[in-house]
């Protein structure tokens, strides 16, 4: 048998691209914490969750405002067992990065029809500086990536008739999203706008909005039933803290908007060298193809709704606007700005404006 490396890489490419990218992406976050001391928060955080197991209803602070257990629940016994081995805390986060990494390639096959978008999704994720840092810190965030990934590609399974989940499976993505929704303040976030923006591209494909109700209603109705009393439970406890200046990290839009906006989109790509990345999503949403409106939805749904609604908690409570309470939008954006790639080169190929063999 002949082998073709050729056509071994057109059959394997998205995958090798995910491999060689998670390899190199997870050796830039060991270098990034190998070179780094934990930081107060870090401290903070270990020093809260030592000693015996608190009781979950108690609605203890585990070195957040708040007293959402998920992070608690994932590290306690790696901490108690070396908390001044930040190699040892650091287990579940690193299990979590490698997860992310594996649900982003997934998330790449659904949707990519050309090896660009992939290769582009993989290098914004993969060289983004904030999610460098936030993957092996002790803090919540790198568990908010994978969780982003994950209720993005689940959600959609659920809510697309195309799929036909057993009881099982649909169990299981009901206990996902629960725990999303408990594991931090921001998980409800998380289930929410990747569950309304699939209902509507559900509705971009023709169908009626009571059709798609009807078809989610039971699973989010026994999941609201179960989640939300205790999501209610544990945002009744968050503290009180003194009135700080929201603008002192990202500008303030009503001063300086085209700051505003380069600290956000800056941060959502996390490096320069990608900003070009960027033309190929406005150009998404100019050219005439069949996922324009959808990925306009996306992106205002996905990417605009959640920062918008973190702002507005952040100017109402008088608190920090940061890059770090949108980590979970990052990885969604990364494959976002592919995705947009993906469909303007395909739109150019099926015009004839390119030779075939460029896109496979």
């Amino acid at each position: 048998m002949n082998f073709s490396v050729k056509e071994f890489w057109k059959k394997h490419s998205h995958l090798l691209i995910a491999l060689g990218f998670t390899i190199w992406g997870l050796y830039l976050r060991y270098v990034r914490l190998a070179r780094r001391d934990l930081w107060l928060d870090e401290h903070s955080q270990i020093q809260n969750m030592l000693g015996p197991f608190q009781s979950l209803w108690q609605r203890a602070y585990y070195g957040e405002l708040t007293c959402f257990p998920g992070d608690y629940l994932l590290s306690y016994l790696f901490i108690n067992w070396a908390p001044e081995n930040k190699w040892i805390v650091m287990i579940p986060h690193m299990v979590a990065t490698v997860i992310s990494f594996g649900l982003l390639y997934l998330i790449c096959r659904r949707y990519m029809k050309t090896v660009w978008g992939t290769l582009a999704a993989f290098l914004v994720f993969t060289y983004n500086t904030n999610l460098i840092y936030h993957a092996f810190e002790m803090r919540p965030y790198a568990v908010l990536i994978v969780l982003g990934l994950a209720v993005f590609y689940c959600a959609e399974m659920i809510i697309d008739a195309q799929y036909r989940l057993s009881r099982l499976q649909k169990f299981l993505i009901g206990v996902l999203f629960f725990w999303t929704i408990q594991f931090h303040a921001y998980g409800i976030s998380i289930v929410f706008f990747p569950t309304i923006f699939f209902i509507f591209k559900e509705w971009r494909r023709l169908r009626s909005l009571g059709d798609i109700i009807r078809h989610i209603f039971k699973f989010y109705a026994i999941l609201g039933a179960f989640a939300l009393p205790v999501w209610l439970w544990y945002t009744l406890g968050t503290l009180t803290f003194s009135p700080i200046d929201t603008f002192q990290f990202i500008p303030d839009p009503r001063n300086n908007p085209v700051g505003f906006l380069k600290g956000v989109f800056g941060n959502l790509i996390g490096d320069r060298l990608f900003y070009p990345l960027l033309a190929g999503m406005i150009a998404a949403f100019l050219i005439q193809h069949k996922e324009r409106w959808i990925q306009v939805g996306f992106f205002l749904i996905l990417a605009a709704a959640p920062i918008a609604l973190l702002f507005w908690v952040d100017v109402v409570k008088q608190y920090w606007f940061l890059q770090r309470q949108f980590t979970w939008v990052m990885p969604l954006f990364a494959f976002f700005l592919g995705w947009c790639l993906d469909s303007v080169l395909v739109w150019a190929r099926d015009k004839g404006k390119r030779a075939a063999p460029f896109f496979e």
